[in-house]
């Protein structure tokens, strides 16, 4: 995760496009067999669309496994239907070597919340009093 002048911190994504047929959509009602997916830009629990080109979308059941994994970060847990999302494998991975690094996705939280301010890119909107994120 690395701050560039203008710009505020991602890690690592993209990578090759699998199954160019079929794509992913964004915004109104999920397509019933499309799953709930993000991109990979750096994020908290309580990140809404389009912050800090933060983005939710949809995409095809046959990407899962071509690129597309199950999403440990805790985003919109708030919320029962996006419990289970998805994002690309790469994020995926970096999400599980945080937690495993950090000792839990608290901390992994922390840490963005720190990265993110120091880059001039929290939105005071979503924290708590105590410096956490908004549950």
């Amino acid at each position: 995760m690395t701050a560039e002048k203008g710009r505020c911190p991602s890690e690592p994504g993209g990578g090759d496009r699998t199954m160019k047929e079929l794509g992913q959509l964004y915004g109104g009602r999920k397509p019933k067999s499309y799953r709930r997916a993000h991109n990979h830009i750096i994020h908290t629990p309580d990140f809404p669309h389009g912050l800090n080109g933060f983005r939710r979308f949809w995409i095809p059941p046959q990407w899962i496994g071509h690129g597309w994994s199950k999403c440990p970060c805790g985003w919109m847990t708030h919320r029962p239907e996006w419990k289970t999302h998805y994002a690309r494998t790469d994020h995926v991975q970096w999400w599980k070597s945080e937690i495993k690094k950090r000792g839990s996705l608290d901390a992994v939280y922390r840490h963005i919340i720190r990265r993110l301010r120091a880059a001039g890119c929290w939105p005071t909107r979503l924290m708590r009093d105590d410096g956490g994120p908004a549950h």
